[in-house]
């Protein structure tokens, strides 16, 4: 969604996220795998050369290239929705965030402000799907 407005080597570090994130539960579901995709294809990567190098996923080195606070938040933004992508935030999910966030030194009060406006954006979605199909 916002993922064009980070610079390369951010969007670079998104998508290695990604995968971290959605493997995080022991499970990478269809939706994930298609979210990840679909921002790749979105920022001009690649998902292929990011899963090839699975094993080099060190969150740390990864964190460390994104700078601006509206950079993280995007990146919170784009976490929080592949972390639902599937239906289910797990637990699991929840606490990868958490981790990630302070990491970031983003608060958890921003994380839940993103978890909520990313709920009621998917609820926005759902509604107007139904309303087509009515």
């Amino acid at each position: 969604m916002f993922a064009n407005m980070l610079l390369k080597e951010e969007k670079e570090s998104l998508l290695k996220l990604l995968l971290y994130l959605s493997m995080i539960d022991g499970k990478l579901t269809k939706e994930e795998i298609d979210f990840i995709n679909s921002i790749a294809s979105e920022i001009g990567l690649s998902s292929q050369n990011i899963s090839d190098n699975i094993d080099d996923l060190e969150i740390d080195g990864i964190l460390s290239e994104i700078k601006s606070d509206s950079s993280k938040k995007i990146l919170l933004i784009e976490l929080v929705n592949i972390a639902v992508s599937d239906g289910e935030y797990s637990d699991t999910e929840k606490r990868g965030l958490e981790i990630i966030c302070n990491k970031l030194g983003i608060s958890s009060e921003i994380l839940n402000r993103i978890e909520k406006w990313v709920s009621e954006g998917k609820a926005w979605m759902k509604n107007g799907l139904n309303l087509i199909g009515e």
